[in-house]
């Protein structure tokens, strides 16, 4: 599991969008 922690995401995504794309009602 350290090495996910070593590798931050190239571009976090809001939990807002998140929940647009799950729902995109």
């Amino acid at each position: 599991m350290s090495r996910l922690s070593a590798t931050p995401s190239p571009t976090p995504a809001p939990p807002a969008q998140s929940c647009l794309r799950r729902s995109p009602r």
